[in-house]
């Protein structure tokens, strides 16, 4: 009968141990403001952790101060996903 050696209980212990620290991905909806702050983002996956493509429209805050208004339109091309940003005044 084999029996474990004290070295090997100890890197069985470690590598059972190393799961227990593992967080999962989370997204912090507080963070959200407008007409998606009440909207269930969990369950939306995106491959390769691309956005869709679109126009976005992205207010800025630092420490709750009001940094700036940006427009950002993602494009599809046939290899690439292509961001552009557009400083807004306003």
């Amino acid at each position: 009968m084999l029996r474990m050696t004290p070295l090997a209980s100890a890197i069985v212990a470690l590598l059972l141990g190393i799961e227990a620290y593992a967080a999962e991905e989370t997204f912090d909806t507080h963070f959200m403001i407008g007409g998606m702050k009440d909207q269930q983002v969990a369950n939306i996956r995106l491959d390769d952790n691309q956005p869709l493509p679109g126009q976005y429209d992205i207010d800025i805050y630092v420490n709750k101060q009001w940094r700036g208004k940006y427009e950002i339109i993602v494009k599809t091309t046939r290899k690439k996903h292509v961001y552009q940003e557009k400083l807004s005044s306003g």
